[in-house]
C-alpha cells in the first residue's frame, strides 16, 4: 500500500527510495557506499539546482572536517554506476562552485515493502529502546541550502512547527529559545538531542528557488539515531503553511500519538494566511530574540510590516508586545512611554485570539513589570498555564512574579518548572541564580551561576548575577572581576555598570564608583538610563539620601527593577528607613511573604517539591 508522506525519486531506469537507502536500475539493487547514497540523495532531491560544494560537504559529512577528494571520489563513483553503457552524463560539474543533477526526475509516492526493514518501522512509544515512551522533542533550526541570506526563514520554520506542536499535552517541545545555537550548518543533530534531553530530533532543510520552496525533513531518535520517519516536500512557497500542517502531522503520527479533537485542530491552525506578513513575522522575531537595543526595534519594524499586510495577525502582536516590554531593560525607552504601546499590542492579541498563551504571558508582563497591578499579573499568567502548561516563558514569569512577591517556595518551584521544559536555556538558569540569589541562599546561587556559564561561558547576565552574589559574600574582587566581564560583554549596559559601581563603593574604591556615576550621566545624553542603576552605586557609597532620590526617579519612569525592590540584597541598609518602606508601600510590595492558593493548588497538579524557604525573608 501507498505509504502517506513518504517519496521515491525516479529517473531513467533508476528508482532512489531515501527511507529505504536503497538505489534500483531496472528493479535490480545497486550496491553504493553510506556517503556515496548521500551525495546522491541530496543532488536528486535538489534537481536541476546548482548544489555547492560547501553544501555538500555538510549534508554528507555533518560533523567532520573533509577534504574535497571524499566528494570528489563519491561523484566519480556515482557518474560511474548512472553513466554506464550509453546513458548520458546525470551529475553535470559546474566549475569551482559544485554540482547540478540534470536529469528529468519523478517524485513519487512510496509504497510499504513485504518485509518493512526494522530500521525504517515506524515505532511505538513503548518500543523505545530504553523501555520508556517517547515523551519529549526538539525541533531544530532548519538549514539553509543554496543561500546564507534568510537564517531568520531557518530559525522561522522551526518555531512555528514547535508552537504547533506545543499544542499536543502528551509531549514535551523545547521552546524556541533553546535552539538558537543549534543553527550551524554542521550540526548533529543526535548530539544536540542529548544536549537537550530529548528523545526524539526534528531535522530538516530547506531551500528557495524562483519561489518554489524544497523542505527535506525527517525525526530521529536520539538514543540511536534511528530515523522514524523522513519526507521530501516541493511546492510553491506561498504553500508553506500547508507544508507546515502536513509535517507537524507526521510528527505526531510517527510517535503513534492519539490526538484529541482539540489537538487535532491546533495542529493545523494557522494564526496567518498572508506569506508576506508571515516573513515580516519571522524577520521580526529573528530580531526580537537578539536582545539587543538595534534588535528590538528592527523587530518593532518588522512586526508593525507584519501586521500591514494582515491585520488580524495576534502572533505579530505579541511580537510587538514583548518587543516594547523589554525597552526600558535595553535603554531604548523608559517603562512609562514604552510599556503602554506593549499592553495596548497585547490587548490587540487577545481580542484577536482570547485563547493565545503568548498574548496572555505578554499583558501579564505590562501588569507585572510597569503597571504593578499584581492580581492582574497573576491572573494573566494563570491563564497563559492553563492554556498551554508546557509554556516555559509563562513558569519564567510566573517565577519573577513570585520572587517580588517574596515568596521563594512559589519562585523556585515555577523556575524549576521552567528549567525542566528547558533545560539548557540560558535566561532560565540564570534567573534560577537569580531567584536563589533574591532568597538570600548565596550559596546555591553561586553554584547555579556557574552551572549556567559551563552552557556559555560569554553569558553576560550570568556574570552579572554572579558578580552581584559574589558582593553580598564580601567577596569584593571577585565581584568586580565579575562585573567588569559583564559590563565588557553587554557593550556598556547601564545596568551593570551601576552594579559594578555598588561593588567599587563597598569595597571602598570611592574613586572609581564615582567615575561611573559620571558615565551613566554621560550615557543618559545619548540613551534612557534608569535612575535605579545611580540608585545601586550610591547605596553602594552610603550615600542613602541620594540613593533614596534616585529610587524616587526610578518610581517616576515606572523602572521595571522596581519590582524586586522588596527582596533586592543591595537595598537591605534602607530597610529600616520610613521613606524607603513608604516607596514599598506605593509600589504595593509593602506586605508580608505568603503562601498562594493557586500556588498550592498548581503544585498539587503538578507534582512539583518546592524547596523549603529561609526562616526571613525582606519585606
Amino acid at each position: 500500500m501507498t505509504i502517506p508522506g513518504r517519496h521515491v525519486y525516479q529517473f531513467g531506469p533508476f528508482r532512489l527510495d531515501p527511507a529505504e537507502h536503497q538505489l534500483r536500475r531496472s528493479g535490480t539493487p545497486v550496491r553504493l557506499t553510506p556517503k556515496a547514497f548521500e551525495t546522491l540523495r541530496v543532488l536528486v532531491e535538489q534537481s536541476g539546482h546548482l548544489v555547492e560544494r560547501d553544501v555538500l560537504l555538510k549534508a554528507v559529512w555533518p560533523n567532520t572536517v573533509v577534504e574535497d577528494g571524499g566528494l570528489t571520489r563519491n561523484i566519480s563513483v556515482l557518474r560511474r554506476i548512472l553513466g554506464g553503457g550509453n546513458q548520458p552524463k546525470l551529475i553535470e560539474t559546474v566549475p569551482t562552485r559544485g554540482y547540478r543533477f540534470v536529469a528529468a526526475v519523478k517524485m513519487t509516492a512510496g509504497r510499504e515493502p513485504a518485509t518493512k526493514p526494522e530500521t525504517l518501522r515506524h515505532i511505538s512509544p513503548n518500543e523505545h529502546k530504553t523501555g520508556s515512551p517517547l515523551k519529549s522533542i526538539a525541533v531544530l533550526p532548519f538549514k539553509l541550502i543554496g543561500t546564507n541570506d534568510a537564517e531568520y526563514l531557518g530559525l522561522g520554520m522551526a518555531d512555528t512547527l514547535i508552537t504547533k506542536l506545543s499544542s499536543i499535552r502528551q509531549i514535551a517541545i523545547r521552546p524556541t529559545g533553546s535552539i538558537h545555537k543549534y543553527s550551524a550548518p554542521r550540526q548533529d543533530p543526535q548530539a544536540a538531542g542529548r544536549e537537550l534531553k530529548v528523545d526524539t530530533v526534528l531535522d530538516g532543510s530547506l531551500q528557495i528557488s524562483n519561489k518554489r520552496l524544497r523542505v527535506t525533513v525527517r525525526l530521529l531518535r536520539v538514543s540511536d539515531g534511528r530515523a522514524l520517519w523522513a519526507e521530501a516536500f516541493d511546492a510553491e512557497f506561498t504553500h508553506i503553511f500547508a507544508v507546515q500542517d502536513s509535517i507537524s502531522e507526521r510528527v505526531a503520527r510517527a510517535l503513534m500519538l492519539q490526538l484529541t479533537v482539540d489537538e487535532k485542530r491546533r495542529l493545523t491552525r494557522r494564526y496567518t494566511d498572508n506569506t508576506e506578513a508571515y516573513q515580516f513575522y519571522l524577520k521580526g522575531l529573528y530580531f526580537l530574540n537578539k536582545r539587543t537595543r538595534d534588535g528590538l526595534q528592527r523587530g518593532i519594524e518588522y512586526f508593525q510590516k507584519a501586521i500591514e499586510c494582515d491585520p488580524q495577525y495576534a502572533l505579530a502582536y505579541t511580537g510587538l508586545a514583548d518587543s516594547y516590554n523589554h525597552f526600558d531593560r535595553y535603554g531604548v525607552l523608559p517603562a512609562k512611554e514604552a510599556a503602554p504601546r506593549g499592553r495596548a499590542a497585547a490587548l490587540k492579541a487577545l481580542e484577536i485570539d482570547p485563547t493565545l498563551a503568548e498574548a496572555h504571558t505578554s499583558l501579564a508582563h505590562s501588569s507585572f513589570f510597569w503597571e504593578w497591578d499584581w492580581s492582574a499579573a497573576e491572573r494573566q499568567l494563570t491563564q497563559a498555564l492553563d492554556l498551554n502548561p508546557s509554556y516555559a516563558d509563562a513558569h519564567l514569569r510566573y517565577g519573577a512574579y513570585h520572587s517580588a512577591m517574596g515568596r521563594l517556595d512559589e519562585a523556585l518551584a515555577e523556575m524549576k518548572r521552567a528549567q525542566e521544559l528547558d533545560p539548557i536555556s540560558l535566561i532560565i538558569n540564570t534567573l534560577l541564580g537569580r531567584t536563589l540569589y533574591f532568597g538570600r541562599r548565596f550559596d546555591d546561587a553561586i553554584e547555579q551561576l556557574r552551572r549556567t556559564l559551563e552552557i556559555d561561558s560569554n553569558f553576560e547576565r550570568a556574570h552579572f548575577f554572579l558578580g552581584r552574589t559574589y558582593m553580598q559574600q564580601g567577596r569584593s574582587a571577585e565581584a568586580v572581576a565579575e562585573l567588569q566581564h559583564a559590563v565588557v560583554l553587554s557593550d556598556g549596559s547601564p545596568t551593570f555598570v551601576g552594579a559594578l559601581g555598588y561593588a567599587y563603593g563597598r569595597s571602598g574604591d570611592k574613586g572609581r564608583a564615582y567615575q561611573l556615576i559620571s558615565q551613566l550621566h554621560e550615557i543618559s545624553l545619548q540613551r534612557y538610563v534608569s535612575s535605579y542603576d545611580l540608585a545601586l552605586i550610591y547605596v553602594g557609597l552610603g550615600e542613602n539620601d541620594e540613593a533614596l532620590e534616585s529610587l524616587e526617579a526610578a518610581y517616576e519612569e515606572r523602572s521595571s527593577w522596581m519590582i524586586f525592590l522588596q527582596v533586592t540584597p543591595e537595598f537591605d541598609g534602607l530597610r529600616a528607613d520610613p521613606r524607603f518602606m513608604r516607596l514599598l508601600h506605593r509600589i504595593g510590595l509593602s506586605v508580608r511573604p505568603r503562601k498562594s492558593k493557586r500556588f498550592l493548588s498548581r503544585m498539587a497538579v503538578l507534582s512539583i517539591p518546592y524547596v523549603s524557604a529561609l526562616s526571613a525573608m525582606a519585606c
